[in-house]
């Protein structure tokens, strides 16, 4: 099975799970404590249902499991998930109306 691998630097504690920055290295703010991998637990959640639309599952941290530097593997088509990212990074800079 082909992955989309990418490093993603992680907050843990911050208000809310989201990007903090649309710019690489990839940055995620978790809303989650990095006490007994819940950070890790919110992360993959978050970049599956959020950002990959894959089941959570097929998001697994290969490596950084304790760290804030974290690398993440995605089971499937390296080239769509790929766009899917970036798809979801413009979404994220894009100002919000309202």
């Amino acid at each position: 099975m082909k992955a989309f691998v990418v490093d993603v630097r992680v907050r843990p504690g911050a208000r809310t799970t989201g990007f903090r920055a649309s710019a690489w290295p990839l940055r995620v703010d978790v809303a989650a404590e990095p006490t007994d991998g819940r950070a890790n637990d919110v992360l993959c959640r978050f970049l599956a249902r959020e950002v990959f639309g894959v089941p959570i599952a097929d998001v697994t941290v290969v490596s950084g499991a304790s760290a804030r530097t974290k690398r993440i593997a995605i089971s499937g088509d390296p080239e769509q998930l790929a766009a899917r990212l970036d798809d979801a990074l413009q979404a994220s800079s894009r100002p919000r109306s309202g």
